[in-house]
């Protein structure tokens, strides 16, 4: 296959079927022909273990935005963005809209976690 894959991102509220959406849609594409992966955020990096065991008394709004963007900068340039370049369809449980929901309903400034989004 050549060219760009697909980016699917599904956003929603814990529980409301995401991950089994994801997963059948993955299956799905993949006995059409149509190569797929599933990934979700936040992944299960380093970072993202540091923060929830390390640093879980310090967790608030800025810290998991932090943290959060980074680990997303890295999984997109280390992961989904290579798959893209490959022609894969990438349907990802969770991303950029779960962060500015979470956190800035967490008490970070809504437009501070845009702004550090927007470079991850």
């Amino acid at each position: 296959m050549h060219g760009k894959g697909c980016f699917i991102v599904l956003e929603g509220l814990d529980g409301a079927g995401k991950t089994t959406i994801a997963r059948r849609l993955v299956e799905d594409l993949s006995s059409r022909g149509i190569p797929a992966s599933y990934t979700y955020e936040p992944t299960d990096s380093e970072i993202v273990r540091l923060i929830k065991s390390t640093y879980n008394n310090l967790r608030d709004a800025y810290i998991d935005t932090l943290a959060f963007a980074l680990d997303r900068l890295i999984h997109v340039k280390n992961w989904v963005k290579p798959l893209l370049d490959k022609g894969v369809t990438v349907i990802s449980d969770r991303y950029f809209y779960s962060s500015v929901a979470y956190q800035s309903a967490s008490g970070a400034p809504f437009e501070w976690v845009i702004d550090v989004n927007r470079f991850a």
